[in-house]
């Protein structure tokens, strides 16, 4: 009876270790156990097929084609102090394909607590990278766009103190941001009695109106603006975007048609982020210029 008893055990311990096997096998993502010394004495089945069946070699050679141990390695750390450790790292692969990985190591005890060999998991994430890689270009495209506008663009919080602007602006106002834009455009002491840029604030709708500013030389100038709103996560209104036209560039016809037109609702700039703002100004020029 014992004798059935302990079998019976044995053959659910077996196959509770086979089913965590399988486990292994199947994670969708790199794993392997590693001595004192950095060789690898366990792989699982993603492992293999990437970089290969490379048991007792060392791991920096694997994964790096390196002669010597990385430096800032997690498995290192974890086998000094016991703890879970991670970094992002850049691996080569047997085929010599880059793999943008973020790894993460934990300890491996023996009975008496003592760390034996340390696991390894490394998540790919070369897509994350590409996305990411995407979206900074398309930052930095729209950054130049807005810095390169040929016309003054401010950014205006709802206290009306300019939060960002671009570089023709600060050519001709010179430094302005965390300043009142009636202190930078108008030279005033109090906001103007009729504020398009307020007006936006408070509705949501875009605006066009005929302005006189004055620049850091004291120079007037008679721009066309344009306000727009650019909301927030709740889809009102966190700050506007004021683009304004300097008039002397454009015949008196084309002045009184701009005047006479008001903002259809298609051309007013809603983003969610400032980022997200400059991604779409090529079509509220589009709008004020049309």
């Amino acid at each position: 009876m014992g004798s059935t008893a302990s079998t019976t055990v044995a053959l659910r311990e077996d196959s509770v270790g086979n089913r965590h096997e399988r486990y292994l096998e199947a994670l969708p993502c790199y794993v392997s156990v590693q001595d004192k010394d950095f060789r690898i004495i366990d792989v699982n089945g993603r492992f293999r097929s990437d970089f290969g069946d490379r048991i007792g070699e060392f791991c920096y050679q694997v994964y790096k084609q390196r002669e010597e141990a990385c430096e800032n390695c997690p498995v290192e750390m974890t086998f000094a102090d016991g703890k879970s450790h991670y970094n992002e790292q850049l691996l080569l692969t047997r085929y010599g394909e880059q793999r943008h990985v973020m790894a993460r190591t934990g300890p491996l005890r023996d009975d008496d607590g003592n760390i034996v060999s340390v696991v390894e998991m490394l998540t790919d994430i070369n897509e994350l990278k590409r996305l990411q890689g995407l979206l900074q270009r398309s930052q930095e495209h729209y950054a130049q766009l807005f810095e390169e506008v040929p016309c003054y663009i401010s950014v205006q919080g709802p206290d009306l103190k300019i939060q960002d602007a671009n570089r023709q602006f600060r050519e001709t106002f010179g430094p302005s941001v965390g300043n009142y834009c009636y202190e930078v455009y108008k030279h005033r002491e109090e906001p103007c009695l009729v504020c398009a840029a307020r007006l936006t604030l408070e509705d949501g709708q875009c605006r066009n109106s005929e302005e006189v500013v004055t620049s850091a030389a004291g120079q007037k100038i008679n721009v066309l603006a344009t306000t727009a709103p650019i909301l927030g996560p709740d889809g009102r209104p966190e700050a506007v975007i004021e683009m304004s036209a300097d008039m002397r560039c454009q015949p008196t016809s084309q002045r009184s048609a701009s005047c006479s037109r008001s903002s259809p609702p298609s051309a007013c700039l809603s983003a969610r982020s400032h980022t997200e703002s400059r991604a779409c100004l090529p079509v509220s020029m589009a709008a004020s210029t049309s």
